[in-house]
């Protein structure tokens, strides 16, 4: 894996105009999934008429400084899925993938939101890139990855993205382009 194939720069507007950050700055709950009805109308006719894409769904992720998410990836197998994230905040904050080391350190979980994902403890894997996000930004969430701050907290919008006739989600490559990048 490359450092292209796990995080690209990628140009659009924010997804949600005067969104209330604060209101999500919960210790206790690092993961919020958000309703689709959120999101400016002007963003979604953009996604679908210029990108033939529909949201699948959309969570914000919070952390405080000094602070890091559990080693996982996304869904409950290694791949390529990938979402767009929109960061607020979060200076000097750095997004980090990982290998494992061996498969059978590989473990399974739940999120708070419910859905399945595979995590790996640091000990048991290598870094294979990281990378200071900027946003927005296209992320490959199907390979473990973590996201790290510093001295300021972080918010991130995040967005996976399905075909907008078949709807099924599609991965990195496919996102990168669809968005010409």
């Amino acid at each position: 894996m490359i450092a292209t194939d796990l995080c690209l720069p990628i140009d659009l507007p924010w997804p949600i105009e005067n969104f209330n950050f604060p209101n999500y700055r919960n210790k206790n709950q690092s993961q919020t999934k958000l309703h689709n009805s959120m999101i400016d109308k002007s963003f979604l006719t953009l996604m679908r008429e210029k990108y033939l894409l529909d949201i699948q769904f959309i969570e914000i992720f919070y952390l405080p400084c000094y602070s890091s998410h559990a080693i996982h990836c996304d869904g409950h197998e290694l791949d390529n899925k990938a979402k767009v994230n929109f960061v607020k905040d979060g200076r000097n904050s750095k997004m980090i993938w990982y290998s494992a080391k061996e498969d059978n350190l590989i473990e399974t979980g739940y999120t708070k939101v419910n859905t399945k994902y595979l995590s790996i403890k640091e000990h048991n894997c290598k870094i294979i890139h990281s990378e200071k996000i900027i946003s927005p930004c296209l992320v490959n969430v199907g390979q473990f990855h973590t996201v790290r701050t510093v001295d300021q907290e972080r918010f991130c919008l995040s967005l996976a993205f399905i075909d907008l006739t078949r709807k099924y989600r599609l991965n990195f490559s496919e996102l990168a382009q669809r968005f010409k990048i």
